[in-house]
């Protein structure tokens, strides 16, 4: 059996033409009794930190990475013709160019799809690995048979990549001569190939399901005898079946394939960092964070005019509940960032009130982050922050566009 990593994988994050969770994916890497795997969604990076959470969580190596849409001229929009190309993050640096080629993809790029150009990715290429694209709209089995794009292509991304430039083939029966022509140009260009997957969904068995998203994602009906069909072979297989399909399609030569993925794999070297908490600067005077919350918090019961209320002694019983519930869970740094920020931007610019789940916090009303009495509409903390809910809680406030970047800063 041989031994290998799956580069090339599509989940549930590439919508409607990928099927899997994190959970699922895993589960199977698993099963067949790999270390290492990649995340290469189109044109998106969201399964990143889910995959990463996951992957530490099971001691399997997550390789970041990214099945892009490229094109000669991101920023013409005058055709929709684009080619795929995979592009993994070797490092921290690489990670983050992944980002910056992900926002340029949607901010500058986009037309019908999310794209950058040749010339963004060279721009952004430390710390990247790139693989030449799948065998479907990938880059070089598209350009075959236009010898001088070809060398065009090869040529710069080798002097750029260096070895970190490969081939990329699958062992996939309908391109076997494809194939063939892609391994013998990468000897001619001294570029190693290196044989993915593609897969599209985790287990053999979960290809009806893949096969009815795919149905939804074209618009087709499953009956449709002219639809496109994805293929039943694209899922996470084991080193029998990689030996087996290797043998099949790539000769005698499968073995030098499979060990490229494990020498891609041994040059990732990513830690999942946190972006950490952001602590409030006491103004001087104070003896700690918790003193100025609950000043602040008396100030805003003073201020909302609330001891006149009649059933002053239910909103009492509240706000210890929820004062207590903020400091036990270490939100305090957070309500006093979120409530500075929006008392200084209301002296600058028009700023609406904190809106979603947050309006059920009567410490929320109090600090005028809402604008709404919780009691009064009946409305729940525990949508907002609950005993058993682990994840922070997040305020959805709204800026005027021009004004952002300013309150940014601050």
């Amino acid at each position: 059996m041989i031994d290998f990593v799956h580069l090339h994988n599509h989940t549930t994050f590439s919508f409607l033409d990928g099927y899997g969770t994190p959970k699922q994916f895993l589960d199977q890497v698993e099963a067949i009794g790999h270390n290492a795997v990649s995340i290469t969604d189109h044109g998106n990076i969201w399964g990143h930190i889910p995959f990463l959470k996951e992957g530490e969580k099971r001691g399997i190596k997550i390789i970041p990475g990214i099945e892009f849409y490229i094109v000669e001229d991101a920023k013409s929009k005058m055709e929709r013709k684009y080619f795929h190309i995979t592009v993994l993050a070797k490092n921290q640096v690489g990670l983050e160019n992944i980002h910056r080629l992900v926002t340029y993809s949607n901010f500058e790029g986009f037309y019908y799809k999310p794209r950058i150009d040749f010339e963004n990715l060279i721009e952004c290429s430390e710390g990247l690995l790139v693989l030449s694209g799948c065998m479907g709209a990938g880059v070089l089995l598209n350009i075959l048979d236009d010898s001088k794009y070809v060398e065009r292509y090869l040529a710069s991304f080798k002097k750029e990549f260096k070895d970190d430039f490969y081939i990329e083939v699958s062992p996939q029966r309908r391109v076997q001569p494809q194939v063939s022509r892609m391994i013998e140009i990468a000897g001619n260009y001294k570029i190693k190939p290196v044989t993915t997957s593609d897969t599209h969904f985790p287990r053999k068995e979960d290809h009806a399901a893949e096969d009815l998203m795919l149905c939804i994602g074209t618009a087709t009906t499953h009956s449709d005898p002219d639809r496109m069909i994805i293929m039943p072979e694209l899922y996470l297989f084991d080193g029998v079946e990689a030996e087996k399909r290797g043998l099949s399609i790539y000769g005698e030569r499968y073995g030098e394939l499979y060990d490229a993925t494990l020498e891609i794999a041994d040059k990732v070297d990513i830690k999942r960092t946190k972006s950490g908490q952001k602590l409030f600067p006491l103004p001087a005077g104070y003896g700690d964070k918790f003193e100025l919350f609950r000043e602040w918090v008396d100030a805003g019961v003073m201020a909302r005019d609330l001891k006149s209320k009649g059933d002053w002694e239910l909103y009492k019983e509240r706000l210890g509940y929820e004062v207590g519930l903020i400091i036990d869970k270490d939100y305090v740094d957070y309500f006093l960032v979120i409530r500075d920020m929006i008392i200084w931007a209301k002296k600058r610019m028009l700023v609406g009130p904190a809106r979603g789940s947050v309006a059920g916090s009567l410490v929320a009303y109090v600090l005028r982050i809402t604008e709404v009495d919780p009691l009064e509409f009946g409305l729940l903390f525990e949508r907002f922050i609950d005993v058993t809910r682990h994840d922070p809680p997040d305020i959805d406030i709204d800026f005027p566009d021009e004004k952002m970047p300013v309150d940014v800063d601050y």
